[in-house]
């Protein structure tokens, strides 16, 4: 970026530096310009070579109008959240999955022979460990929705049951784990 004065690039931490407090906050003002509902008296037929079509498109589809994304009753309300946020949710909901796959791993070397456990017992655990699985899979899906929603609506953050739930089953799990191993001894 060069200055007007000298048609030197600024130094950082001055007026136009890559560092500058101001221009930062700047540049969010106009992120977060380019995300409000676009003026319904735009014309998305703007004159030749002024980018006015491109600008108008560009504010319709930010602006939550126009939606190509997936799964279509989570994007076709409200408005787009700050980027981090929205990602921010998208992380917890991976954490979720990474959550059910170590329990999954946790049903397979449950059912593992090498395991002092009854045949019973491993059974017991290795189809509890999965279904709690699948049920760590659809609260972390459930959770995603609701947040995403909540957040492009302004509505309500969803509460932490399902997580409860879920604790709360691998809790019985452990004792039962427990139990089967003190009663094989």
């Amino acid at each position: 970026m060069l200055s007007a004065c000298d048609g030197k690039a600024p130094a950082r931490g001055q007026a136009g530096g890559l560092s500058s407090v101001g221009n930062a906050a700047s540049v969010r003002a106009e992120r977060r310009a380019d995300r409000e509902p676009a003026d319904p008296s735009l014309s998305t037929a703007g004159g030749a070579g002024s980018g006015s079509t491109h600008r108008a498109a560009y504010r319709l589809r930010h602006a939550g109008a126009v939606s190509h994304r997936r799964p279509y009753r989570v994007y076709s309300v409200g408005q787009d959240p700050e980027p981090r946020d929205s990602l921010a949710n998208e992380r917890t909901f991976l954490a979720w999955v990474r959550t059910s796959l170590a329990l999954v791993a946790g049903a397979v070397a449950v059912s593992s022979p090498a395991l002092e456990f009854s045949l019973t017992a491993r059974l017991v655990l290795s189809v509890g460990l999965v279904v709690v699985a699948a049920v760590a899979l659809g609260v972390g899906w459930h959770r995603w929705t609701r947040t995403e929603i909540a957040m492009r609506t302004g509505g309500a953050f969803p509460g932490f049951t399902g997580g409860m739930v879920v604790l709360g089953a691998v809790g019985v799990l452990m004792l039962v784990a427990l139990g089967s191993a003190l009663l094989r001894h």
